[in-house]
């Protein structure tokens, strides 16, 4: 996909997060719990209320990913953070 410079990206990761979530079919815990945490620490960075720190959410958002892309049963599970990974490092959006 192509965004210019007035999306606010923050807004399209929640999104991406919340289709992962909905498209589960929660037949493995990684996924089934790995999207829905996922998604409630993107709206956590994004209200800006994180549990700890920007940092140390941002390190547990990396570790669940890691933890889904090892131990998901199918490919929606393992791809799920791909996105989400991506943008933050490329964008520094939560630092």
């Amino acid at each position: 996909m192509l965004f210019d410079d007035s999306i606010d990206m923050k807004q399209i990761l929640l999104r991406i997060a919340a289709f992962f979530r909905s498209e589960t079919c929660g037949q493995c815990v990684p996924c089934r719990v790995g999207t829905i945490r996922q998604e409630e620490s993107l709206q956590r960075l994004v209200r800006g209320e994180t549990i700890r720190s920007v940092t140390e959410e941002s390190n547990t958002l990396k570790e669940m990913a890691q933890a889904m892309r090892d131990a998901s049963i199918c490919g929606l599970g393992q791809t799920a953070s791909g996105a989400i990974l991506s943008a933050m490092e490329r964008w520094s959006l939560f630092s």
